[in-house]
C-alpha cells in the first residue's frame, strides 16, 4: 500500500513539472515582429490597404521607371525618394491607428492619385483565433486605362507643338511636361495641355505657355480625365497618367527650332536695308556739299 502511495507522489511531482514546463507555451508569449512589402507599380501601391500590427515593419518596392515616395498625410513617417527598381527604408510602426500616405510625385493627401492606407492593430488585436485574410488593394473602377503617342523631334512653331497621333480609351489629356534644373523631367508645373476624346487622335496641336531654347527636352505625356471633367486635375488630383509596361505613356523629343518673333516686312529684298543706309549716307554727303558752296559763294 505505501509503495502505491509513493508510486502516485512521484506521478503527482511528475505531472506538476510538466505542467510548469508547458505554461509558458501555451501563454500569451510576446509576438515577434512582422515584415511587410508594398509594391510600387503602375503610379499605385499594391496592396493599396494593408493591415499590420503594432511593432511590425514595412519597406516598399519600386516596380516602376520613376521614383516614388510613401508619405505620411499627417507627416508621421516619410520614405524618401525610392528610385526606380530599389527598395526604400524600413518604416517601423508602433503606434495604433489608421495612417493615410501617397507619393509627393504623383499623388497628394487625402486620397489623390498615388495614395494609399496603412490600419495599424493594437497589441490585444494581434492574436486572432483564426487567420484573418490580408486585405487587397480596392478594386478600380472600370477598366485601366491604356493609349499609345507617337511624336517626333520638331520646331515649335506659332507657340506650339503637334502630337502626329495619340490614343486612350477615355476622354483624357495630352500634357506637356518640361525638364527641371537638373535635366530630369518635371511633372509639375506643365507648360501645354489639350483635351483629347476617347479613341484615336491625329496631327493634335498644344499651345506652349513658355519658350522653350533650342535642344530642350519636352515630354508629350497621355493622361486621363477622371475627376472634374475639362479641368486638368493633376497631381493634386485624379487624372493620372495612362501607364503601360510600369511607365507612363509618354515620348521624349527635343526642340529643334524655338521660331522666330515676327519682323517688319522688307520691301526691297534682303539688301534693302544696306540700301537704305547708303541713300541716307548719299543725301547727307550731298547736302554737306551743297551747303558749303553756298557759303562759299
Amino acid at each position: 500500500m505505501s509503495r502505491r502511495i509513493s508510486s502516485l507522489g512521484i506521478l503527482g511531482v511528475v505531472a506538476l513539472v510538466a505542467l510548469f514546463a508547458i505554461a509558458p507555451a501555451v501563454g500569451a508569449a510576446p509576438r515577434a515582429a512582422d515584415a511587410k512589402t508594398v509594391s510600387m507599380k503602375d503610379l499605385k501601391f499594391d496592396p493599396q490597404t494593408i493591415t499590420i500590427n503594432v511593432g511590425d515593419t514595412i519597406t516598399w518596392q519600386n516596380g516602376d521607371q520613376t521614383e516614388h515616395t510613401a508619405t505620411a498625410d499627417d507627416g508621421s513617417f516619410n520614405t524618401d525618394d525610392v528610385e526606380a527598381g530599389a527598395t526604400s527604408k524600413v518604416i517601423t510602426f508602433n503606434t495604433a491607428g489608421t495612417f493615410a500616405y501617397y507619393c509627393k510625385y504623383h499623388g497628394g493627401p487625402g486620397g489623390k492619385g498615388m495614395s494609399g492606407t496603412i490600419v495599424v492593430q493594437a497589441a490585444a488585436a494581434a492574436q486572432p483565433t483564426a487567420a484573418a485574410p490580408q486585405p487587397t488593394a480596392a478594386p478600380a473602377q472600370g477598366s485601366t486605362p491604356t493609349g499609345s503617342i507617337a511624336v517626333s523631334d520638331q520646331a515649335v512653331k506659332d507657340g506650339a507643338i503637334t502630337i502626329s497621333k495619340a490614343s486612350i480609351s477615355q476622354d483624357g489629356w495630352i500634357v506637356v511636361h518640361k525638364a527641371g534644373p537638373d535635366g530630369k523631367l518635371l511633372l509639375t508645373p506643365v507648360i501645354g495641355q489639350v483635351q483629347i476624346k476617347a479613341g484615336d487622335s491625329s496631327n493634335v496641336a498644344i499651345k506652349l505657355t513658355e519658350a522653350v531654347a533650342v535642344g530642350a527636352p519636352l515630354w508629350p505625356m497621355v493622361h486621363i480625365d477622371e475627376g472634374q471633367k475639362g479641368v486638368y486635375e493633376f497631381p493634386n488630383g485624379p487624372d493620372v497618367p495612362v501607364v503601360a509596361n510600369g511607365a507612363p505613356v509618354m515620348q521624349e523629343i527635343k526642340v529643334t527650332a524655338a521660331g522666330a518673333p515676327a519682323q517688319l516686312p522688307r520691301t526691297g529684298g534682303e539688301d534693302a536695308p544696306i540700301g537704305l543706309v547708303l541713300s541716307a549716307l548719299a543725301l547727307l554727303v550731298a547736302g554737306a556739299l551743297l551747303t558749303r558752296r553756298m557759303r562759299r559763294a
